[in-house]
């Protein structure tokens, strides 16, 4: 079993980030301030089950800064696609997420406004940079599968899964 794809919206530098990702060691490198850390950061919020509440729950800070907000209060999306299920305790561990295809599962993380949201939108369309979130009514989800349900997400399933991060910092120097 392996990541597959990863699918992040409105968190921190990505608008609609989709990447696929190949069976094996995928390595991600770039120029400084392209993403790299908030991608792993993503990927921290649906699959770290140390994290804590708190880091869950977004800041203002955590949205996409170039967000518009008009007819709804925006939410952060990361959906997380693994593919290549096809051992019994792989299908154990994936059974309640899989997809149509029987060697796919999904996993989503939302953090987004409660469905009793009494704060009122703007009446103009306003930049994030101009409104305050009323983050006090937003919540986070997680859960498994291509439909969201309100069904109790078992964590402990997350820590089936040997996620290992190597992180490298080379700074350059002029010779």
């Amino acid at each position: 079993m392996y990541l597959s794809q990863v699918h992040i919206q409105n968190y921190r530098s990505f608008n609609d980030f989709k990447i696929s990702l190949n069976e094996g060691l995928s390595i991600i490198i770039g120029e400084n301030n392209v993403g790299k850390s908030n991608f792993l950061e993503s990927l921290n919020l649906v699959f770290n089950r140390n994290y804590s509440l708190a880091k869950k729950t977004l800041q203002q800070e955590d949205f996409w800064s170039g967000l518009i907000i008009e007819d709804k209060w925006p939410e952060v999306k990361i959906e997380i696609t693994l593919r290549g299920i096809k051992t019994e305790d792989e299908l154990a561990v994936t059974s309640k997420w899989l997809t149509r295809n029987p060697e796919e599962a999904k996993l989503t993380y939302k953090f987004r406004p409660k469905s009793n949201i009494s704060a009122k939108l703007p009446k103009k369309s306003k930049s994030i940079s101009e409104i305050q979130l009323p983050l006090h009514e937003y919540e986070w989800v997680i859960y498994g599968g291509e439909i969201e349900t309100t069904d109790a997400f078992d964590f402990n399933m997350l820590g089936k899964f040997g996620i290992e991060y190597v992180c490298t910092h080379v700074s350059g120097t002029n010779l």
